[in-house]
């Protein structure tokens, strides 16, 4: 008979904002699980914290995005504690609520350590807690005098966690998508799509302010400089709401590939067209340009032909004033797929 073993939980809970959610966040816990024995990773997005400003996304918003961004490592989890919380938030409080056993970690930078000593009841919570706190490969870790007392007393622990730091942050990336920019680099594709669905941080939709039939001129103008092939227009508003036009092109080469897409993307700028998204570009097989309003695929002819999206996004395009007309499409056999996304589902 096997001996029991008493295995006693080891959680690193990381609070935070979130506002929004960030690959700096991401690769901070998954640091965390790299070089500490961990279980889980919660993420424990504020009410209102009592030191920071109105935040700009609501509570359930931030939530949502913090689960859209993990959902794919089974070991992060979301923690709703601090938003179904009324009133001002507080570590301390949050602390006290969660459930006795497992011993707790606080995921934290080096910044917020050195302010640690301002949190309410910080001596509380430096008790109760080992800090992970991320810090440069080979920069000394600065602890706050009072609490560094508490760790010569042998009350508490603070444990450094190797992180090379990120620039992004979430003051950047509002600030980026009030401006038109992109930021697939900063946030995940999914929480990009949730970002333009409810159109967070006062995005600036300025293709919501030029006729539609304006947007698609300037797109095909910038595949049509670029030599692109076969370009097609889809109308998905009976589709989806998230945006209204398919726009799908050929290109001979990787390298035309990218070049198509730099070009929508510089067209587009210049038209004051807002640029959410460019994606694929790393590999130029097949790049998406996501402009709100117009998704445009740019696609290797073998890629194009296998993904088959003209049967997924409609039974026939949309016809422009064009010197010459774009070239038809054969009925769909089947009706449309009702998207919710901008990503096409890969065929089985």
């Amino acid at each position: 008979m096997l001996a029991k073993t008493n295995h006693t939980e080891r959680i690193a809970l990381f609070g935070g904002s979130f506002d929004p959610i960030h690959q700096a966040h991401l690769r901070l816990a998954s640091a965390a699980l790299e070089h500490v024995q961990l279980d889980q990773v919660q993420f424990i997005p504020a009410g209102q914290p009592w030191q920071r400003a109105k935040l700009k996304a609501s509570p359930t918003h931030r939530a949502a995005m913090v689960a859209l961004a993990i959902q794919d490592e089974p070991r992060f989890h979301l923690n709703p504690i601090e938003i179904e919380r009324e009133g001002e938030t507080y570590t301390i409080d949050t602390l006290r609520a969660l459930p006795k056993g497992p011993r707790y970690f606080w995921l934290l930078g080096a910044d917020q350590l050195e302010n640690f000593c301002s949190w309410s009841q910080w001596e509380a919570i430096a008790q109760q807690v080992t800090f992970l706190v991320a810090c440069r490969p080979q920069h000394h870790l600065v602890v706050p005098g009072p609490l560094q007392s508490l760790i010569d007393q042998g009350v508490s622990r603070v444990q450094p966690l190797p992180f090379e730091p990120m620039s992004t942050s979430a003051t950047r990336v509002r600030e980026n998508l009030a401006q038109g920019h992109a930021v697939s680099d900063d946030v995940c594709p999914a929480v990009i799509n949730y970002i333009t669905k409810h159109h967070l941080y006062q995005i600036k939709f300025e293709t919501k302010n030029m006729d539609i039939q304006k947007q698609q001129r300037a797109v095909v103008d910038a595949l049509e400089e670029v030599k692109a092939q076969d370009i097609r227009i889809f109308n998905t508003m009976h589709i989806t709401g998230l945006f209204d036009r398919v726009v799908i092109a050929s290109a001979t080469s990787n390298r035309q590939t990218r070049a198509l897409a730099r070009n929508v993307q510089n067209k587009a700028k210049a038209e004051g067209l807002t640029v959410i998204a460019m994606e694929g570009e790393e590999t130029g097989e097949w790049v998406l340009v996501d402009l709100g309003d117009i998704v445009v695929h740019i696609m290797q002819p073998a890629i194009r032909a296998y993904y088959n999206l003209e049967e997924l996004w409609g039974d026939k395009p949309v016809r422009m004033k064009l010197d010459s007309p774009l070239p038809t499409t054969k009925k769909a056999t089947r009706a449309p797929v009702k998207k919710t996304t901008r990503a096409p589902i890969k065929k089985s």
